[in-house]
C-alpha cells in the first residue's frame, strides 16, 4: 500500500541559500522536526562505501534510522533514502524541490513509501501525521535561514497532578487550517463576554481539545477561562469543572506557530513510555502570558495530556 506526503513553504531567501542550507547534515540538527524533541540523541554524518554522505540517528525517543543523500540537481532539488530501524522498519525515499524566485523561493519537501497490506487503514493517518512532522521542520527551516534562530524552547514536566477548577467555554468547530484565526475570534469573544463577571480569572486562558482529526481536517475544541463555583453562565458560554488528576506535562517557549513540537513531544513521550491517555478527559492548551505584551520569543504555553 503505497502513500505519498508533500509539504511546501515560502521562505525569504533565494534557492541557491536555501539549497546550501539543507544539503548540509550539521544544519539538520538546528531545524530537525524530530531532533527537537531529543536533543541529546546520538547523529552521526559520514560518507558510506559508495561515497555518498549520510546522517543516522538513535534515541530514545526519535528511534533509529539513516538518510543517504543521492544527488539532485544543484540549487533545484535534492534526492535521499530513508531507512528506519526504530520503532519499527521500514524505507522510503524523499525530496526536496527548490523553485527560485530571486529574493525567495518554494521550497517542497515530499515523501514516497508504502505499508504492508493489511495496515491499508493507516494510509490516511500516516500522511496526516508525517505531513505535520514535515510543517513543523518547513517552518524552523524557514526561520533558520531567515534569522538564523529557532524560537522554539521545549520542557519536559514528565508526570504531574493537578487541581481541579471551574471555568466558562465557548465551544467550537473548525477546520484544522483555520484554527489560528478561529481560535483568536473565540478567545476575544470569551473576554468581551466575561471580563465583567465575578469570579473570573482572565489570566487562566485555555483550550481544550475535544477532539483533533487530522485526516478530515477538522477540530472541535473549547476557549475557556478559570471561574469560580459561583461564577454564572451566560448566553454562548457553557460552565464546566476540569476534573483534578495526573497528567503528562510539557511546557513551550516561543512563537505560537512553533507549539507543534510541544505536542509532538508530548504525544511521542505517551507512545514510547506507554502511557494511557485519559478517553474521558480532553487535553488542554494553557496560556501563561499574553501575546500582545511580550516578544514573540518568550510566548510561553503549556501542554497537559491527561493520563491514568
Amino acid at each position: 500500500m503505497k502513500y505519498s506526503v508533500s509539504r511546501s513553504i515560502k521562505i525569504n531567501k533565494s534557492a541557491k541559500g536555501v539549497y546550501q542550507v539543507v544539503k548540509d547534515f550539521e544544519q539538520w540538527k538546528a531545524w530537525s522536526p524530530w531532533l527537537i524533541m531529543e536533543k541529546d540523541a546520538d547523529v552521526v554524518i559520514k560518507k558510506n562505501d559508495q561515497g555518498l554522505e549520510s546522517y543516522s540517528w538513535e534515541g530514545k525517543l526519535v528511534g533509529a534510522g539513516e538518510m543517504v543523500m543521492l544527488g539532485g540537481v544543484e540549487n533545484q532539488s535534492i534526492n535521499y533514502d530513508l531507512s528506519f530501524l526504530k520503532p519499527f522498519k521500514s524505507k522510503a525515499k524523499f525530496s526536496f524541490l527548490f523553485t527560485d524566485h530571486g529574493t525567495s523561493c518554494d521550497v517542497t519537501w515530499t515523501m514516497d513509501s508504502s505499508l504492508p497490506f493489511f495496515l491499508f487503514f493507516m494510509k490516511k493517518k500516516m500522511e496526516a501525521w508525517i505531513g505535520m512532522d514535515y510543517d513543523r521542520g518547513l517552518r524552523m527551516l524557514k526561520d533558520h535561514c531567515e534569522s538564523g534562530v529557532i524560537h522554539s524552547k521545549l520542557k519536559d514536566y514528565g508526570e504531574v497532578v493537578s487541581e481541579g477548577f471551574h471555568y466558562l467555554g465557548i465551544p467550537r468547530k473548525c477546520k484544522v487550517s483555520d484554527m489560528e484565526v478561529d481560535m483568536t475570534e473565540s478567545f476575544e469573544a470569551l473576554m468581551n463576554k466575561t471580563q465583567e463577571l465575578e469570579g473570573v480569572d482572565t489570566s487562566k486562558l485555555f483550550s481544550i481539545y475535544h477532539n483533533l482529526d487530522f485526516v478530515k481536517g477538522t477540530c472541535e475544541y473549547s476557549a475557556c477561562v478559570k471561574a469560580s463555583e459561583s461564577t454564572k453562565e451566560i448566553q454562548d458560554t457553557v460552565k464546566s469543572k476540569l476534573s483534578a488528576g495526573k497528567s503528562l506535562k510539557v511546557g513551550h517557549e516561543g512563537p505560537y506557530r512553533h507549539i507543534g513540537n510541544a505536542w509532538s513531544l508530548a504525544y511521542t513521550k505517551v507512545r514510547t513510555e506507554k502511557l494511557k491517555p485519559q478517553k474521558k478527559h480532553s487535553p488542554l492548551e494553557f496560556y501563561l502570558n499574553n501575546p500582545h505584551e511580550v516578544s514573540e520569543d518568550k510566548i510561553s504555553s503549556m501542554i497537559y495530556i491527561p493520563i491514568k
